[in-house]
């Protein structure tokens, strides 16, 4: 999959996309749309589980570990590139 398969999408539609086609639970997908817009620096993301990964937990899956946020993701990713290879490079 490339990401110019999904180039047509903006804004949040592209966000969902892709955050599915990843496999993020929807409170995530939901929760990192809302924070996009108002954060400053990222620091609150930076704190998070799975930094770096491309996937932002909302603070209630944050309380999950990683195996059960691996786990969450690769139940529902569409993609099958394995978390937490990026589908998009593929």
């Amino acid at each position: 999959m490339k990401l110019s398969d999904i180039n047509h999408l903006h804004g949040d539609t592209r966000h969902w996309v892709m955050g599915t086609i990843c496999g993020f639970p929807p409170c995530c997908i939901q929760d990192f749309l809302l924070e996009y817009d108002t954060r400053s620096s990222g620091a609150s993301w930076e704190t998070r589980k799975l930094f770096g990964t491309g996937y932002v937990p909302c603070p209630t899956c944050n309380l999950k570990s990683e195996v059960q946020l691996k786990e969450a993701i690769d139940s529902r990713r569409v993609s099958s590139v394995p978390f937490p290879e990026c589908p998009w490079d593929t």
